[in-house]
């Protein structure tokens, strides 16, 4: 048996992804600015290939804030508007800081290691670093999908060993897109004002 048979084959091929992130951009440019600021690091479909380049990878503690590793399936970039997240959603949790490291490590080996059960529509997951705190989230390809919107949200706080009443939020990604190209309300005093909700990078 040569080294690459000997090789532990993963279920699916990941790409890791990082991306410094800024405010949110304007709707008409939204899709082009942010798919600049996405960089594809390595892709990856054995367990040895994955700690090759995780261990040369930063941990997102160690990262600047506003930036954010990304795991996806290979051929999935870390956009709303990819064909396979458009119709799907993300669950994301809140995480103070001194929390990431351990968390996302979790996540990423419950991931590769196909501890989901619905795996093949886990799209990725992704740590976003910010100033007071740091999200995980998980992204799955279809939020109409009852059984699999709840089963991905059960896997996921059992992945990161979360605790009992841990809040955790929902984003449909189609109603993000819509927003996101919606124009801006105008304000009382004849002005303009943002829209409610979170940015891509917020």
């Amino acid at each position: 048996m040569d080294e690459a048979e000997s090789r532990a084959k993963l279920a699916r091929n990941y790409t890791l992804w990082y991306s410094g992130v800024t405010a949110p951009p304007k709707a008409e440019d939204s899709h082009n600015k942010y798919e600049s600021l996405i960089k594809p690091l390595a892709t990856f479909e054995t367990v040895e290939d994955f700690w090759a380049v995780y261990q040369h990878c930063k941990r997102p503690e160690a990262v600047e804030t506003k930036t954010c590793y990304h795991l996806f399936q290979e051929g999935i970039k870390p956009m709303w508007e990819d064909e396979n997240n458009e119709k799907g959603g993300r669950w994301h949790v809140w995480l103070p800081k001194g929390h990431s490291n351990c968390l996302w490590e979790d996540l990423l080996l419950a991931v590769i290691g196909d501890q989901f059960k619905f795996g093949d529509d886990i799209c990725g997951i992704e740590v976003r670093t910010k100033v007071r705190g740091d999200t995980i989230s998980i992204w799955h390809r279809h939020a109409d999908n009852e059984e699999e919107k709840n089963q991905t949200k059960e896997d996921f706080l059992n992945a990161i060993n979360a605790p009992e009443g841990m809040e955790v939020e929902y984003e449909k990604f189609e109603e993000s897109i819509r927003n996101s190209k919606a124009p801006p309300k105008r304000g009382k005093e004849g002005g303009f004002r943002k829209r409610g909700g979170r940015g891509r990078g917020m």
